[in-house]
């Protein structure tokens, strides 16, 4: 979840700045209407896709001190711990829903006011008559006028002619995606600022039309400045809720035919390079690092694994203690198996899969069971998706297991229960610090 908000708000942001710093008072308002739509579902999918840039990936190596089996056991917690993530979700949930009935209402008591009132067809178009106050707004395919101003004549056919484009064009749709977004996206400012960028969008796109159409610009700015102070409509397009101001310096606006082509190269560049940086995933190998940094990397793993473990051990008098993880010394914890490695499946290469058939230098396992090197023969790598190797120190080594290295090797069910059911998964071995064995 986490990883799609970064993905998607990081997507939203560059394409947002560079459509308010480059396409946004150009005059190629078709193109910007794709541009915010297709960015706004590019942003939403793309932390979905991921692409692979090789089939294989290395071995890890895990370095671990091999000691003598230990004893561990989970001790119960003894007070409530509160979970803050259901208690996120809920009031996400709830602040969501509040959204959502909100903007059901709205859409309900549109259709509602177009069928409760009166109507008549203006070019194949119901216009609605209403008692409130209002300059002439859309909704789908419904115009609503003040039902006084339109039997006195008193709206102008501009102002008809560019609701009508909003009808014709079906804007509304757009403000209803952008809306369902917000619903969904609340806490996500980059969605607000997208819808104010929609409408003004849309106003450009009516207002070319109108120009095109009457060929007197004068007027209709004369007619915008007149209409202007009135309450915008929620859902509607309508005449007043942008800047005036950019509406009549953009009908004047003259455009270069290849500026504004350089600048869609440019926006489909950006579209391309988003892709690729966001959904490229490099599987480069993981080099093994020192043994001093390693096991400062198991020491701060093990202190969050074992929270709630006591250990069980003999000390050097021989007498049975049981001592918290935390209370450990550190030359004692450093005896103790680090956690299981991060749960990522990989794939063992053949090179890899040849050396631990060799019963000399490695001691194999295959999920959790040791098994003779000969095995392997009849197994293929391909029948794995996770291994992990050890070196095991001089001191450390015994009879039975006196190679090198000690190898774990899983399949997928043994790599599921071992590691991504973590209640299947819980240590059980056994130590004596002292060395001797029982």
């Amino acid at each position: 979840m986490i990883d799609f908000i970064i993905k998607s708000s990081f997507s939203l942001s560059v394409f947002f700045i560079f459509y308010k710093l480059f396409l946004e008072n150009e005059k190629m308002h078709l193109f910007n209407r794709f541009y915010l739509l297709t960015t706004l579902v590019f942003s939403l999918v793309i932390p979905f896709i991921t692409i692979q840039t090789a089939n294989e990936i290395p071995l890890q190596n895990f370095q671990t001190f091999i000691s003598e089996p230990i004893v561990i056991k989970q001790k119960e917690s003894s007070f409530f711990q509160f979970n803050w993530t259901v208690l996120f979700f809920a009031c996400y949930g709830l602040v969501t829903l509040t959204f959502f009935i909100r903007f059901t209402k709205n859409v309900l008591n549109l259709l509602k006011k177009a069928k409760a009132n009166p109507f008549i067809y203006f070019k194949n178009t119901k216009v609605i008559l209403v008692e409130e106050v209002t300059i002439p707004y859309t909704f789908l395919n419904f115009i609503f006028v003040n039902k006084h101003d339109f039997q006195n004549n008193q709206i102008q056919e501009e102002l008809f002619s560019h609701e009508l484009v909003h009808i014709h064009q079906k804007h509304t749709l757009d403000i209803l995606f952008i809306e369902m977004l917000k619903t969904i996206f609340w806490f996500n400012p980059l969605f607000y600022a997208y819808k104010k960028a929609i409408q003004l969008n849309h106003e450009f796109l009516a207002d070319e039309n109108i120009v095109k159409k009457y060929n007197n610009v004068p007027f209709y700015q004369a007619l915008l400045l007149n209409t202007n102070g009135n309450k915008p409509i929620y859902l509607a397009s309508n005449l007043n809720y942008l800047v005036t101001k950019k509406r009549l310096i953009m009908m004047t606006k003259s455009t270069s035919k290849r500026m504004n082509f350089i600048k869609k190269t440019f926006s489909l560049a950006i579209m391309a390079s988003l892709f690729l940086f966001l959904s490229l995933k490099v599987n480069a190998q993981e080099k093994a690092t020192t043994t001093s940094k390693k096991s400062i990397k198991n020491t701060a793993q093990s202190s969050s694994y074992y929270d709630n473990t006591i250990v069980v051990f003999k000390d050097k008098k021989g007498n049975q203690r049981e001592v918290k993880y935390a209370d450990l010394d550190e030359e004692n914890k450093k005896r103790i198996p680090p956690p299981p490695p991060e749960a990522r499946r990989m794939k063992v290469s053949e090179i890899q899969f040849d050396k631990f058939k060799n019963k000399t230098n490695c001691a194999v396992w295959i999920d959790g069971v040791v098994i003779e090197n000969e095995k392997l023969n009849s197994l293929s790598s391909n029948d794995f998706v996770f291994v992990t190797e050890s070196f095991v120190h001089k001191n450390a080594r015994s009879k039975r297991f006196p190679q090198e290295y000690q190898v774990s090797l899983y399949t997928e069910k043994g790599f599921v229960k071992a590691f991504l059911n973590k209640k299947d998964f819980a240590p059980n071995q056994t130590i004596y610090l002292d060395g001797t064995k029982k």
